[in-house]
């Protein structure tokens, strides 16, 4: 019945296996099929990476990146980033500047006010920039 198969048992710390290989499968004593021996596996693998590659080249799936292309897009990002976030601080430096500039007029406005046809000087309370502008 069974041609071309080979009874093996393994036995390790009072537990045992006995099983048989058949064209490539391997089966316990009950006749289940449990897997398959080495070169078919590697088979069933290069078949896989095949079909794979067919499918990329359809363009049904996109290549895998390798570690390289990862790093690579990961440090444009942070270079990106960074080039934004100094962006970013200029920008905010020059709008504290103009908010400055602002204010010293709306001072300067200020100082020269008519009050009963005479000109009085006013100067702010806080002469110091305020925090978050």
């Amino acid at each position: 019945m069974f041609e071309n198969n080979t009874l093996n048992q393994y036995s390790s710390n009072n537990q045992s296996f006995i099983g048989f290989v058949q064209n490539g499968k391997i089966f316990n004593s009950y006749g289940q099929q449990l897997g398959y021996i080495t070169d078919e596996y590697n088979k069933a693998i290069e078949t896989a990476k095949g079909f794979q590659q067919k499918l990329i080249e359809a363009g049904i799936l996109v290549k895998p990146k390798t570690p390289e292309e990862i790093n690579q897009e990961l440090q444009e990002t942070l270079k990106q980033t960074q080039t934004m976030m100094t962006e970013m601080s200029n920008t905010i430096i020059s709008l504290n500047e103009k908010v400055n500039k602002l204010e010293e007029k709306k001072d300067v406005q200020q100082a020269v006010n008519p009050v009963n046809g005479r000109t009085i000087l006013t100067t702010r309370k806080d002469s110091t920039p305020k925090s978050g502008v």
